[in-house]
């Protein structure tokens, strides 16, 4: 069984108690972070439960960071640990071991020597966390609340949301992740490419910026989209393969300097008025012309001349009317560089 003592200005003064509150005490300990909160000052305190000498100490102590100015500051919390008996009530209650604790472990010592002065200096190892890199390695990882960073041997970068942990109530088990929401990452890979990804269980999604072959990949599913700075021919390329393709826009405009080819088993178009061809040659006005020559055209018997093809019965009530329908359809034709493209908008300007 633990005593707990606490060193304070406020006990009994004897001749004990001023001895005890005036000597220098200037080890460093290690504890078990038992509590966080915030002084009347807004000051972040933790409660650190420190064994010394077969006493367990309860410590007030502030956190030592790298740096912590009104500028550049790093500001982070440790974790306290739980009663693990009552999962609901959430008290603090001690226990005999480190080895079974979830909080972290840490190292304390005092300022001046004053065990009432705490300070953090660091943190050592939960026997729970079991060590990942191996001494061979210069290599990083670190996870916080759940977020994963990993800078690789090989020096690739990556950080991988596992999703928010939960504590084991049965300690010394480690936490558990959520796997349909976690497993999400970034990162960079030795060829200096990015990439990004959810990881999904199935159907994945994943954006690929490759810097050795001058490409974007962006695929969904079985969605994609691939854009090349250059391609096998040396010009920019962008390819995509999808089952349905659906776009919507007020004004749109398709522009090529050389060929544009189209390919389907059906195609179709609709509008209410269509243009095809150029500024000499416009296809649907192109047929309204040719119905009116035809129309003109003068058939010869072996009886003699005929009356023009236009004057027949059947011209009127037959052909006129898929003329008249045709017209509905004449659009004159526009050149598609004449609509600002969104290249040429200020919000893309650099």
């Amino acid at each position: 069984m633990y005593n707990y003592s606490v060193k304070d200005s406020s006990i009994y003064q004897h001749a004990e108690s001023y001895s005890a509150y005036n000597s220098i005490d200037n080890t460093t300990n290690v504890g078990i972070v038992r509590e966080v909160f915030l002084d009347d000052l807004k000051n972040l305190i933790y409660t650190v439960e420190v064994t010394h000498m077969g006493a367990a100490i309860l410590i007030n102590c502030i956190m030592m960071t790298r740096f912590y100015g009104p500028l550049n500051y790093e500001e982070y919390n440790l974790f306290p640990y739980l009663d693990n008996t009552i999962a609901d009530d959430k008290k603090f209650i001690h226990r005999d071991s480190l080895a079974i604790k979830n909080g972290d472990v840490v190292v304390v010592a005092f300022l001046g020597g004053n065990a009432r002065e705490g300070v953090i200096l660091g943190s050592l190892k939960n026997a729970k966390r079991l060590t990942a890199l191996k001494p061979t390695e210069i290599a990083y990882l670190s996870e916080f609340n759940g977020l994963e960073t990993k800078i690789k041997n090989d020096g690739t970068y990556k950080i991988t949301w596992k999703s928010k942990p939960t504590i084991n109530p049965v300690p010394p088990t480690p936490a558990s992740y959520d796997i349909t929401t976690g497993g999400s990452y970034y990162g960079f890979d030795t060829n200096g490419s990015y990439y990004v990804t959810d990881d999904a269980m199935q159907n994945k999604q994943f954006i690929t910026i490759k810097k050795d072959k001058n490409t974007i990949s962006i695929v969904s599913g079985s969605n994609r989209i691939e854009i090349g700075k250059t391609d096998l021919a040396g010009t920019d390329s962008l390819g995509i393969n999808t089952k349905v393709t659906v776009i919507k826009s007020d004004e749109f405009s398709l522009t090529s300097s050389n060929v544009i080819k189209i390919k389907s088993q059906d195609i179709h178009i609709k509008g209410v008025k269509v243009a095809i061809g150029n500024e000499q040659v416009e296809l649907i006005k192109f047929l309204m012309d040719l119905i009116d020559k035809i129309g003109t055209i003068i058939v010869t018997s072996p009886y003699g001349p005929c009356s023009p093809v236009n004057q027949a019965p059947t011209w009127i009530s037959d052909i006129l009317p898929m003329k008249d329908l045709l017209g509905t359809l004449k659009l004159s034709v526009k050149d598609p560089t004449a609509i600002k493209s969104a290249s040429d908008s200020d919000n893309f300007k650099d």
